[in-house]
């Protein structure tokens, strides 16, 4: 926020801010979204907040709390497409599958700490929207070889709820950031 910004220009850009991502009813946002959600938290009431008992029995506000993430991170991914032209297969390697985003990050090495990936096999149904095929493994060379490719964050996003309503998403003790 500028010194010059006025309280009308903060609270509109924090009604512009988008989530990232909802888990377990909080909210989560990139850093320079959290900076502007933390500036408006800061012209609210004092009992806004989550309201604690103290030792001596009074009631205090903690205030709202904001979580941040970096979304490079959390849509971490590597993808490939295999198949011929009329018939092509999106393989993706998530972020969100714990094994995954362990490879994702060694694969600059060349030398995963596993022989199999888990991956989301996505290809095009009648209405020519994505949907998850089956999920299979590759080859730790494989991956290291083949799988070059980054989607971008908001490509991801929209895969990202077919993956996790498998059943494989990452848990928030086992994020590694």
């Amino acid at each position: 926020m500028s010194k010059r910004e006025s309280m009308r220009e903060l609270f509109d850009r924090a009604d512009k801010v988008r989530p990232i991502a909802e888990k377990d009813g909080q909210v989560i946002v990139d850093f320079n979204d959290a900076a502007v959600l933390n500036s408006v938290n800061a012209y609210e009431d004092a009992g806004t907040g989550v309201q604690v008992r103290n030792p001596d029995g009074s009631v205090a506000s903690t205030g709202k709390t904001v979580h941040a993430i970096n979304p490079n991170y959390f849509f971490a991914n590597r993808y490939k497409v295999k198949g011929t032209k009329g018939n092509q297969k999106l393989m993706v390697v998530s972020g969100h599958e714990p094994t995954g985003f362990r490879c994702i990050r060694e694969q600059e090495r060349g030398r995963l700490h596993v022989k199999t990936v888990p991956c989301y096999v996505f290809s095009r149904n009648e209405k020519n929207e994505l949907e998850l095929e089956k999920v299979t493994t590759v080859s730790d060379t494989e991956f290291v070889s083949d799988f070059t490719h980054t989607l971008n964050n908001k490509s991801m996003a929209e895969l990202l709820p077919m993956i996790t309503s498998y059943g494989n998403d990452i848990t928030a003790d086992e994020m590694p950031i």
